[in-house]
């Protein structure tokens, strides 16, 4: 994906962002441990916070919370 979050974005919205991620992050892995991911492993883990940072962020993009460019294209905002 060619894909990157907009570098407009200042440093305490950055804080604000990487906090809710890792809270939604842990939550989420708490809930779905016992269905999806294999957490036995650091491998697991790995796999299971990346799966769930990704699906994440799609949801705060979709929701428009983030604000996603086209890279090479600082003028044209993908949704």
């Amino acid at each position: 994906m060619t894909n990157m979050i907009s570098h407009t974005v200042n440093t305490d919205a950055l804080l604000t962002l990487k906090t809710a991620l890792v809270k939604e992050t842990v939550q989420s892995l708490l809930m779905l441990k016992k269905h999806q991911f294999d957490l036995s492993t650091e491998k697991g883990i790995d796999y299971a916070v990346n799966c769930t940072v990704d699906s994440l962020l799609q949801q705060k993009i979709k929701n428009n919370e983030i604000q996603v460019l086209e890279q090479g294209n600082s003028n044209e905002v993908i949704q």
